[in-house]
């Protein structure tokens, strides 16, 4: 598996984790985790104002992958996480210079 090598100028990290719930009749419940991996990231990255030939890498290395092939990622965290990438986007800004939006979504395993 390949590491994706790029460095972002922002990075947004969104959590929604998976939990089941349990309602009793007297108004109680109870929630816990769905499953061991139910807390997984999703990064929302930006690469702005990079150089047209970085952004085409970029763009190569996350088209190579198709949206299902699983990559590895270091976060902010220095964490090396391991992600699929379903969407992205490169936006020609002038100058040969572009910016590319994606997300990153960790997967288990």
């Amino acid at each position: 598996m390949e590491t994706f090598g790029y460095m972002p100028t922002s990075a947004e990290l969104e959590r929604t984790p998976r939990v089941l719930s349990a309602q009793f009749g007297d108004g109680y419940s109870q929630d816990s985790p769905d499953g061991l991996n139910s807390n997984l990231q999703k990064w929302s990255l930006e690469f702005n104002g990079v150089l047209a030939e970085t952004g085409m890498a970029i763009d190569d290395f996350l088209s190579a992958r198709r949206g299902v092939e699983r990559f590895y990622f270091i976060n902010l965290r220095a964490e090396t996480i391991v992600c699929k990438c379903k969407t992205w986007k490169v936006k020609d800004v002038g100058g040969r210079k572009v910016n590319v939006t994606a997300t990153f979504e960790e997967v288990a395993g």
